[in-house]
């Protein structure tokens, strides 16, 4: 499941090259396509405000930067490895422009930075990086962007450890498998994770009521799921794999793991992120985003959610 083409957008700033620079990474280890996107607006003076406002001060990519925004997009992703990557200039909004983009060239990986997709607003309203994940139906890879760009070493960006939570459903199976893929890609170690609940703590009303809380794994299917989890992962290649059970609830369990094993990404699928009741009360995907201090990757899960919805389970 090595990924074929990696689509992602910079608007100049250090956050977003950060997400060029980890996008680069991932398409020199999988042989990918790499293409950078920039969005611009052809505005003029007038509908600035101030005529005198300098292009780099404004809220959006002004065309007359578009140009010198590629170049440095171009040069973060050669010190990664990559020869000449895509470029693609746009005008217009920068979703629709990298969803366009993402049909165009048959993409299966768009890479964002993570800036405003923890705050309220940013998920109920829409920043970039929600409404990418939002509306994409390809993997997303959110980057955290919280480090300045200077403070990053080059050779920071791949991944040692990743991990993957998995409650033994179909959509949870193609998060393992991609998660595995990349750490065969990437020689790191995969930690894959259940988090259960006890039946007796599992049938109060507090818990059942909770968003997200729908699927439960109980203690005693613990061993089978991470098993069944384990045979996936063999099948994409030989990875150290780590299986870990820890009772609680997922959100929570995997972000404790992700801090207790020093874990450089966070896999989950993203069944519920398209919602909105997930992106204002919150689903396991979701709650991962917003509390996440690293790197999480949305496995696009709709074909499996589509064969889980048909079976009549």
């Amino acid at each position: 499941m090595a990924y074929q083409s990696i689509v992602v957008g910079t608007d100049g700033t250090a956050s977003s090259l950060l997400a060029v620079r980890k996008a680069a990474t991932i398409a020199q280890r999988t042989s990918a396509q790499l293409t950078l996107v920039v969005a611009f607006h052809n505005r003029n003076s007038s509908l600035r405000g101030d005529p005198n406002t300098r292009p780099e001060d404004l809220p959006y990519v002004p065309y007359e930067l578009a140009d010198r925004i590629v170049d440095r997009a171009v040069a973060t992703a050669t010190e990664q490895g990559i020869v000449a990557p895509e470029t693609q200039k746009r005008l217009g909004d920068p979703v629709d422009v990298l969803l366009d983009v993402i049909r165009t060239q048959n993409a299966d990986l768009l890479v964002s930075g993570n800036k405003g997709i923890r705050t309220l607003s940013g998920r109920v309203f829409g920043a970039i990086p929600t409404e990418v994940t939002r509306r994409a139906l390809v993997d997303v890879l959110l980057v955290n962007t919280s480090t300045a760009l200077s403070d990053v070493p080059r050779d920071s960006s791949r991944y040692g450890t990743i991990l993957v939570g998995t409650d033994g459903t179909s959509s949870a199976l193609l998060a393992v498998q991609r998660a595995a893929a990349l750490a065969v890609n990437f020689n790191a170690q995969l930690v894959i994770a259940t988090a259960y609940q006890k039946k007796a703590s599992a049938l109060r009303p507090d818990w059942l009521h909770k968003p997200g809380n729908k699927a439960m794994v109980f203690q005693e299917d613990v061993e089978t799921i991470l098993e069944q989890a384990r045979t996936t992962a063999a099948g994409e290649g030989d990875a150290e794999v780590l299986l870990v059970s820890r009772e609680g609830e997922p959100a929570d369990v995997l972000l404790q793991l992700a801090t207790d094993h020093d874990v450089d990404l966070v896999v989950s699928g993203n069944k519920g992120v398209r919602s909105f009741s997930g992106r204002v009360f919150g689903n396991i995907p979701t709650e991962i985003v917003r509390r996440s201090e690293i790197d999480v990757l949305l496995v696009d899960t709709s074909s499996s959610q589509t064969l889980e919805s048909g079976s009549g389970s």
